[in-house]
């Protein structure tokens, strides 16, 4: 009787080593640092998409068919800078929440026990999982090897389709124009234009800059995170190891 006990109590104690040590699910915090660390290197890539978008446009068409002096335009295109730039902020601050719904959310989730069958065991406080748990985390489940394993066949991919579908909405929707719109009245408007003359040059950049948005969410989606030719790699992966880095450093 007293064997049965002490061994009863050996295999519980091995039971709860095994289920604190095994490969547990990645926490609130965890899926928000995991995120971020995406989200950072993708912030990378939208800063220049959006810096050149703003460069071209005082070489664009977006003065056509609008009577103003020179120094007004160059005012004009300063406001329609910082507006984008606002924008695009706002964009990128959405970033984090974007990347956790498309990491964690969306099916197939990173999510639940990786115990079944346990593949890596969770490295104690203070000790960042390894390359070779990446390596063996090979089913789908909710620890950072996991993430890490799957990270180009399924993460990177649906981050990017994520991304170009939210960019695509922020620049088609009323808001966005009816922002650069703002911005363009309040610098003519400073700038001496009143009346009809105010209108019509309101009207007439705004038209203007409308038609540049087709070919902005092309470009975007051409470049952001894009191929590379004749590779089987993208822009992005050169963050790859800072990324492996950071999201094994959780647990």
């Amino acid at each position: 009787m007293k064997f049965n006990i002490v061994a009863f109590a050996l295999t519980l104690v091995s039971i709860l080593l095994l289920t604190s040590n095994s490969a547990q699910a990645c926490e609130a915090s965890c899926q928000v640092g995991i995120s971020k660390a995406f989200s950072d290197a993708y912030t990378i890539e939208i800063d220049s998409i959006f810096s050149k978008f703003v460069k071209d446009l005082s070489t664009s068409s977006l003065f056509d068919g609008v009577k103003i002096h020179t120094s007004l335009k160059a005012k004009i295109v300063d406001a329609i800078t910082s507006s984008i730039k606002n924008q695009k902020n706002n964009f990128e601050g959405n970033l984090v929440d974007l990347v956790k719904n498309s990491i964690f959310n969306e099916k197939p989730r990173f999510k639940g026990q990786c115990q079944n069958p346990l593949r890596v065991v969770q490295p104690p406080a203070g000790v960042n999982w390894t390359l070779t748990d990446c390596e063996k985390q090979d089913y789908i489940c909710g620890n950072p090897p996991a993430i890490c394993h799957f990270m180009n066949g399924i993460v990177k991919p649906r981050n990017v389709n994520d991304i170009n579908s939210a960019f695509a909405s922020m620049v088609n929707s009323a808001s966005f124009l009816d922002t650069v719109k703002k911005g363009i009245e309040s610098a003519a408007s400073n700038g001496g234009l009143k009346g009809k003359d105010l209108d019509n040059a309101v009207n007439g950049i705004t038209n203007n800059f409308q038609k540049t948005l087709p070919g902005f969410n092309k470009t975007f989606v051409e470049d952001f995170c894009a191929g590379i030719k004749g590779r089987n790699a993208t822009t992005c992966d050169k963050y790859d190891d800072n990324i492996k880095s950071i999201l094994l450093s959780f647990p």
